[in-house]
């Protein structure tokens, strides 16, 4: 028996056996499955009746054939990611269970000696770089409406871009607005500007603000986090969700953005090195654009919204110089992006 592949794919090793004799049988009968494979009653029939839902195989005649194996593991692998998609939207919404477990602590009542929970700080100093981003990349599996962020330049390090960048990522895939600030002088650093091109081709809004001296991260306008000295930065980062100070931050860069200006790189698609070369989301999207039959399922791959998917197309499409996205193909695989 060969090695069986197809379990990453969904499939029982009882259904990758009968869609590898259809393979290489075409147009077996079911009775003819049934002894070849020695399998038990009822096995075969189940196995063919899933793989046809899958789309995989189809009644001939009196047999049964078997798609190509190029569009049959497109298909499952379309089907795959819909199940792990809907998984993942489950997990993204479960501020009801927080909630409830919530309501649980405070409703047990506290051994006669023992210590009532700790309630959490409105305004908490943080002083381990470790633990401060393990919190925020904690806040990113979280379902989020909205992210604010803003970093003056002496931030935007090698390092805190290498750190930051996944967790923005993870919140535009989850749907999430995110709307960044930057200082003008940050453009003049290649690796800033490729970052914040990156954000804007996931679909983060952002901005160039002239008077930006602080950082601050803001999530739901809820829980914000900002240095607890501008100068010093050994003094930690402050953790606030008093409602009060929140919405004061919020407030101050509300201000900031709507003087800020638009970022053009974000609507430049010229190659992000200049070397001829194309940013990773681009690589992705032009690797999807090529694959997909549908926008829907190339967005889907890539793990963007339908809407930002077609705007980078369109935006390939324009870098390339093509006609339409055929042509932007043949184009792209002479240049060696393919």
């Amino acid at each position: 028996m060969s090695r069986r592949v197809m379990r990453v794919l969904g499939l029982s090793p009882a259904e990758e056996d009968v869609y590898r004799r259809l393979l290489a049988e075409p147009e077996v009968p079911t009775r003819h499955l049934r002894s070849v494979l020695g399998a038990r009653a009822g096995t075969v029939e189940a196995a063919l009746d899933r793989l046809r839902e899958l789309g995989v195989v189809e009644e001939h005649g009196e047999g049964w054939r078997a798609q190509e194996p190029d569009a049959a593991v497109a298909r499952l692998v379309d089907d795959r990611m819909d199940h792990l998609l809907r998984q993942v939207r489950a997990l993204a919404h479960t501020g009801s269970v927080v909630e409830e477990l919530e309501r649980h602590r405070a409703d047990t009542p506290v051994p006669p000696d023992g210590e009532a929970p700790a309630e959490t700080a409105l305004v908490e100093r943080i002083t381990d770089p470790v633990e401060l981003q393990l919190r925020l990349r904690a806040l990113s599996f979280i379902s989020c409406a909205e992210l604010l962020t803003a970093e003056p330049t002496d931030v935007l390090t090698t390092d805190h871009i290498r750190r930051t960048e996944p967790v923005k990522h993870r919140h535009l895939r989850q749907g999430t607005t995110v709307r960044q600030l930057v200082a003008p002088d940050a453009l003049e650093d290649p690796l800033v500007v490729r970052h914040l091109r990156e954000l804007a081709f996931a679909g983060a809004l952002v901005r160039v603000a002239p008077e930006l001296d602080r950082t601050l991260t803001v999530h739901d306008r809820e829980v914000a986090h900002l240095p607890a000295d501008p100068v010093d930065g050994d003094r930690g980062t402050l953790c606030v969700r008093e409602p009060g100070l929140v919405d004061t931050l919020v407030r101050e860069f509300e201000r900031l953005w709507e003087e800020a200006e638009e970022f053009d790189g974000a609507d430049t698609p010229t190659d992000p090195e200049g070397d001829g070369a194309i940013s990773e989301v681009q690589a992705q999207v032009l690797a999807a654009m090529c694959r997909a039959s549908k926008d829907e399922t190339g967005a889907r791959r890539v793990g963007l919204s339908l809407r930002t998917y077609r705007r980078h197309v369109a935006e390939l499409i324009h870098l390339l110089g093509a006609d339409n996205r055929v042509h932007a193909a043949l184009l792209a695989r002479d240049r060696g992006w393919l």
